[in-house]
């Protein structure tokens, strides 16, 4: 009932400025502005009889068992869950490093009791 009324209150106020003294391009504007007033209502009205025929399910917002609903459009989880898995990541990669530099060592420090010693200068 408001959308009707407020319609008929727009149709009314676009006939007042086409009655009334004004520009041509504000008088052609407010009719186009009229006219897509009228087919968006058109719509509204016609989708709210379509779910007045066919009413969604009950149900609708329920999110079915074991559905992860994700934090953002852009990510899935919160900022603390992903930063706890940068971090792991990162230490991940550093205990990698750790190890291969240790093994680096034992072989540096082989090489060198193979060789005789170390050669302090």
């Amino acid at each position: 009932a408001t959308t009707l009324g407020a319609l008929v209150l727009l149709i009314v106020a676009g006939a007042a400025v086409w009655v009334g003294s004004g520009p041509w391009a504000m008088r052609i504007w407010n009719l186009a502005l009229v006219v897509l007033l009228a087919v968006l209502v058109g719509f509204a009205l016609a989708a709210w009889r379509e779910v007045r025929r066919e009413p969604p399910p009950e149900d609708v917002d329920v999110v079915p068992a074991g559905q992860k609903i994700p934090y953002s459009w852009y990510h899935d989880d919160p900022p603390d869950v992903r930063l706890e898995r940068e971090i792991a990541a990162k230490q991940a990669r550093l205990q990698a490093e750790q190890r291969e530099l240790e093994a680096m060592r034992e072989e540096l420090e082989k090489k060198r009791r193979e060789e005789g010693g170390y050669n302090e200068g």
